[in-house]
């Protein structure tokens, strides 16, 4: 199994390439649509990484906050947002638990694969690690 704290430091364009193919039959926004109706709303994606959420919820809401621990992760991202026109976002590392946003921020907190990582890398305390987590959300939300 690759070292993912490797690949989220040093291999951003490759783990691009890897993501940028999983939604190829063009699923997700839909789905998301589906469940939340983003126009003209604050949007918070967290573990934001290479910014496969982000790019796509960017040109419908309000804004959108890409957060990851990762700041080789979020160069990938601010770039694609750039590239795609976008001029809604902010780009910042941050961990979960500890977003530095005011308390309501968001319409809506989004998170793709890397919510996983509070119990995954908090082994020992990974009950604290995901209800804090969870309180994050709840905080950030309007």
């Amino acid at each position: 199994m690759p070292d993912h704290r490797k690949v989220y430091k040093q291999e951003a364009q490759n783990y691009q390439r890897l993501v940028a193919r999983e939604d190829y039959q063009e699923n997700l926004l839909p789905a998301i649509l589906e469940i939340a109706d983003l126009d003209h709303q604050d949007v918070i994606d967290l573990g934001s990484g290479t910014g496969r959420l982000a790019c796509l919820l960017a040109p419908i809401a309000r804004s959108v906050f890409a957060f990851d621990l990762f700041p080789h992760m979020l160069g990938v991202a601010a770039s694609r947002l750039k590239d795609q026109g976008s001029d809604n976002y902010l780009a910042a590392a941050s961990d979960h638990r500890q977003v530095p946003l005011d308390a309501g921020s968001a319409d809506l907190v989004i998170s793709g694969w890397s919510f996983c990582y509070l119990v995954v890398w908090e082994e020992k305390n990974w009950e604290t690690s995901l209800e804090d987590g969870l309180q994050e959300i709840n905080r950030l939300l309007r």
